[in-house]
């Protein structure tokens, strides 16, 4: 049983200690390519260099994106603010209209050993929330999961007035996903 334990314990440090090639660029205009890590350590992202180099942390206050390959694709991640605080947001569409993004969490599965300690045995699903910016605005705003919300598709994208008209009849908002639906009217506002 100790055999198992500690090999539950070390799949799971080995998992979070997994770092990819990417890029950091700084408020500043500045940037480091190396390994880095999108989890956040005491509000500071991990960097290396490379392999062998000295662990060095950035506080996020200071960086403006990171780029990087994951899961055989590159991405890139911005540092934004919704109504509740900061995060790193992925880019999934960047336009002069609306720009896209979004944030994908990961529920765990846990089961309790004794004494109070956990080991996370399997992971669960995966949820996806998409947020949209003008260049103008502060804040980012969450326009949902897998669908457009009507009610904030009516408030955030009122001025394509072809777009609303769609809504009212067949329902536009939940046929088309997310981006197909941004898609729309970027080109409506154009």
């Amino acid at each position: 049983m100790h055999k198992l334990f500690y090999l539950f314990i070390c799949i799971g440090f080995f998992s979070f200690a997994q770092k990819s090639t990417g890029t950091i660029h700084f408020n500043d205009g500045t940037s480091k390519l190396g390994l880095v890590s999108l989890k956040l350590h005491n509000n500071k992202i991990y960097y290396k260099s490379n392999k062998s180099a000295k662990r060095e942390y950035y506080d996020i206050k200071i960086i403006k994106s990171i780029s990087f390959y994951e899961n055989s694709e590159f991405n890139n991640y911005v540092y934004l603010k919704d109504n509740t605080g900061s995060f790193f947001y992925k880019v999934i569409l960047l336009n002069d209209n609306v720009s896209l993004y979004s944030i994908t969490t990961q529920s765990n599965n846990f089961t309790t050993i004794g004494n109070g300690m956990s080991v996370n045995f399997s992971q669960g699903g995966k949820s996806t929330f998409y947020y949209v910016k003008r260049k103008n605005e502060k804040f980012v705003t969450k326009i949902g999961d897998t669908h457009v919300k009507k009610r904030i598709a009516k408030k955030y994208f009122n001025d394509c007035k072809w777009l609303m008209k769609q809504m009212k009849g067949i329902k536009i908002h939940k046929e088309m996903s997310v981006i197909e639906f941004v898609n729309v009217y970027n080109k409506c506002v154009n």
